[in-house]
Order: structure tokens, then C-alpha cells, then sequence
């Protein structure tokens, strides 16, 4: 099973490659691209009695609160930063 640190290098990689700002379909997407993860490991549930989230989308949640509260990613809303989408992540 995936956790999030396993997922912080490609999340930094994905963001690079979308030049450096993306919303969180984009870089799951782009994550998935680079990662070439097998249909097992996309397919499973986290918690699936409750949720209806994939455990790669859990953990890269995860992945994305720990590297914003370490300083390497911040978010930018509409209202601050015009040039950037409401709920995207970037450098």
C-alpha cells in the first residue's frame, strides 16, 4: 500500500511538469502518468465503509498538507494571486 511520503518526489515532479501550479485533478493525473501505478493500487478504497476517496488520493492528500506546512508548496486563491485558479497548489 502507497503512503504519502512515497508520494511527495512525484507530487513535486507533477507539479514541474505542469509548470508549477495545478489543481488537484490535474496533478493526480499527472502523478498517475509518472508513476505508471498498476490498476491494484489505483483501485483501492480508502476506508471504503465511509468514503468513496482511493487511497492514492487520501495519501496524496496527505503528501500535499505535509510539504505546504514544511514550505515547499503554498496555495494560492483567486481573492490574492489573479493569475492563479481558485484551490491550486503551486511552488
Amino acid at each position: 500500500m502507497i503512503k504519502y511520503h512515497q508520494l511527495m518526489n512525484p507530487l513535486i515532479k507533477a507539479l514541474i511538469n505542469l509548470g508549477g501550479s495545478g489543481n488537484i485533478d490535474e496533478i493526480y493525473e499527472e502523478i498517475i502518468t509518472l508513476e505508471k501505478f498498476d490498476e491494484e493500487t489505483l483501485e483501492a478504497m480508502h476506508n471504503p465503509e465511509k468514503s468513496n476517496q482511493t487511497e492514492i488520493g487520501y495519501q496524496l492528500g496527505w503528501a500535499r498538507t505535509y510539504l505546504k506546512k514544511a514550505g515547499y508548496l503554498r496555495e494560492f486563491f483567486s481573492k490574492n494571486l489573479g493569475s492563479h485558479r481558485q484551490g491550486q497548489t503551486s511552488f
